[in-house]
């Protein structure tokens, strides 16, 4: 009778480094990881790819990525169908953002929620007003308390709409980020305004996630990476 050798201090020439590892490769090419960072970078991305596709400003391409849960095939469709009417109805209506002639620079804007004068350049409009209509025009020291105040109520915080009455513009990523990344003096305004846009961010980023089927969270707890399927989903 034949004895096997002890699998110690002898390696089966099935199990070598070359061929016992194709399924443990395999898995390794089902997903991979997303870091917050990938993350916006992925939802920048579809956001030029939109843009460029309907040669709209990126300001609307990601307020209707939004208003159509990420999904750019129905974007699209629904944009190629009625473009005016998609627009508004997502509230995709801002103008040149912080448009301002050579003349007012130099000039001083009163501002109708905090009651004060500031400079032109403290200022910011999105360029939502209608022709005709009153710039909705606020300080950027009003917009700040706006945007802290609006995130501070969840998620809805997305689909914020522009300080002026009865505005139905969509406030974009982009405008948030203009606002509460301005360089402060105080050290506690800083650190509200960076709370408060890292939460904008979360929750930005969480929507993408919610709404895309081949991404989930991580479900380790306090683990800001997501996986990609990059096979076949299940539901």
């Amino acid at each position: 009778m034949n004895k096997s050798k002890s699998s110690t201090g002898t390696k089966s020439p099935g199990f070598t480094a070359a061929n016992a590892t194709p399924l443990a490769k395999k898995k390794e090419k089902d997903y991979c990881n997303l870091s917050p960072q990938q993350l916006q970078d992925d939802q920048n991305a579809l956001t030029k790819d939109v843009s460029e596709l309907l040669d709209i400003p990126e300001d609307h391409a990601s307020v209707l990525l939004l208003e159509f849960k990420w999904d750019r095939e129905k974007l699209l469709d629904a944009f190629y169908s009625e473009p005016e009417k998609t627009r508004i109805r997502a509230g995709a209506i801002q103008g040149e953002l912080n448009k301002l002639s050579p003349e007012l620079l130099n000039s001083k804007f009163f501002c109708s929620v905090i009651y004060e004068e500031v400079p032109y350049s403290e200022t910011l409009s999105m360029g939502c007003e209608k022709k005709g209509e009153k710039e909705h025009r606020f300080s950027l020291d009003a917009w700040e308390m706006f945007l802290v105040c609006k995130v501070g109520e969840g998620a809805v915080c997305l689909f914020a709409r522009c300080q002026a009455k009865d505005c139905n513009c969509v406030i974009s990523p982009r405008v948030w980020r203009v606002v509460l990344k301005r360089p402060k003096k105080e050290p506690v305004q800083k650190e509200t305004n960076d709370a408060a846009l890292a939460k904008y961010e979360r929750f930005l980023s969480s929507n993408y996630v919610d709404m895309n089927r081949s991404i989930r969270w991580c479900p380790s707890p306090q683990c800001g990476y997501a996986v990609r399927a990059l096979g076949p989903c299940r539901e």
